[in-house]
């Protein structure tokens, strides 16, 4: 989508602040991103394009853009840092380049409040869904060594969003939406939010475990879904690792859960007609299991890999009761397209718990395939 008007207006002014090359030329609404809006910026100098990225970050989410824009930093040079002593060379491809206003700050506020980031374009592909082995191998391959590569990170890095993983906190929050019922929705769900409850064990027992260091804490992605990576148009190879707003301090188990409940499942979570079968696609699972294995087994320990399967449900369980807060609140939070989004995205995520549970031997059959001998923790 091509804007014109006021939004191109807002959009150049942000583009006039950073430190770029070229003339704006024009901007084309790109990702569809549940936060931040993101759009693709084409500038002409002397007959050459130049490519970037611009978003526009969500302050009611992420209050304060300061703290997000100094984890994304440090991130990425570590990134790339570790890269170039990999021997990679297309870093420009692999890390994302971010690019500063004309007076040296990593975010731009225009004159309406909104505020903004940059970096450069990268010429790939991500997938909202993928049936392809290879492709899934490489987007877990993708993140694994992300994970791998950050393990000698050592600076410390702001809480984007407190509490983000924390399922006591979730489970707090429904409670308080069930009891408000700003919109009015609780009695039409009730047996949804009954279910969360019950199986509430899921959703505490694993920070617990990372509360009292049986479960090591790392640097992390945090949002690890399967259209955060960007694969190469021709080869289907992993280039990179995007969206880095909550990468900080957590566990890898949520990361690996984030990205099979986004990879394995059978439908969408924005499918409003198949809500009801959404399930785990074992073979999906397999192949995105190996990759995450391959990339990041040199430094996951016992008591993660021990907890894999856990995890595996758990981020659809989490994400599931997140979606259905936010519903009971309004929508306040999740950009929606139509009046019972969040309630569809919940029910997709709830149904995928469901079928997880249900593989719950295979799942362990194939970790014992796939994850090595670990060090302990």
């Amino acid at each position: 989508m091509v804007f014109g008007g006021k939004v191109q207006k807002t959009i150049k002014e942000a583009f006039e602040a950073f430190d770029i090359r070229g003339e704006f030329d024009c901007a084309k609404r790109c990702g569809n991103g549940n936060i931040n809006n993101t759009y693709h910026i084409t500038a002409r100098e002397e007959g050459v394009l130049h490519n970037y990225i611009f978003q526009r970050i969500n302050t009611s989410v992420f209050t304060e853009p300061d703290k997000l824009m100094h984890n994304l930093v440090r991130v990425v040079n570590h990134h790339r840092g570790a890269l170039a002593k990999c021997g990679v060379e297309d870093l420009h491809k692999r890390v994302l380049t971010v690019f500063t206003t004309r007076r040296g700050d990593y975010f731009y506020t225009d004159s309406s409040g909104n505020c903004w980031r940059c970096h450069l374009f990268i010429d790939g592909k991500t997938h909202e869904s993928l049936d392809d082995p290879e492709k899934l191998f490489n987007v877990a391959y993708a993140y694994g060594s992300f994970i791998s590569h950050m393990e000698d990170f050592e600076e410390d890095l702001h809480e984007t969003i407190p509490n983000f993983h924390d399922g006591r906190w979730r489970l707090r929050q429904l409670e308080q939406a069930s009891r408000e019922d700003r919109a009015d929705r609780l009695a039409s769900v009730q047996d949804w939010v009954d279910f969360i409850f019950e199986n509430s064990s899921d959703l505490i027992s694993l920070q617990e475990k990372i509360d009292s260091g049986i479960i090591p804490i790392r640097i992390t992605h945090n949002d690890a879904k399967i259209n955060n990576v960007i694969l190469d148009r021709d080869t289907g190879r992993p280039l990179c690792v995007i969206d880095l707003d909550t990468v900080m301090k957590g566990s890898v188990l949520f990361d690996f859960g984030d990205m099979i409940r986004s990879a394995a499942n059978t439908v969408s979570e924005e499918s409003p007609e198949l809500s009801c079968s959404a399930s785990l696609d074992i073979k999906r699972f397999e192949s995105l299991l190996e990759g995450f294995m391959q990339a990041g087994s040199d430094v996951l320990v016992s008591s993660e890999i021990e907890h894999i399967n856990q995890a595996t449900r758990l981020l659809s369980l989490m994400i599931g009761t997140r979606f259905l807060t936010d519903y009971l609140n309004g929508d306040v939070y999740f950009k929606i397209r139509w009046e019972d989004h969040n309630l569809t995205r919940a029910l997709n995520n709830l149904h995928l718990y469901k079928s997880i549970k249900n593989q719950s031997d295979q799942i362990d059959k194939l970790i014992r395939k796939y994850a090595p001998a670990c060090r302990l923790a």
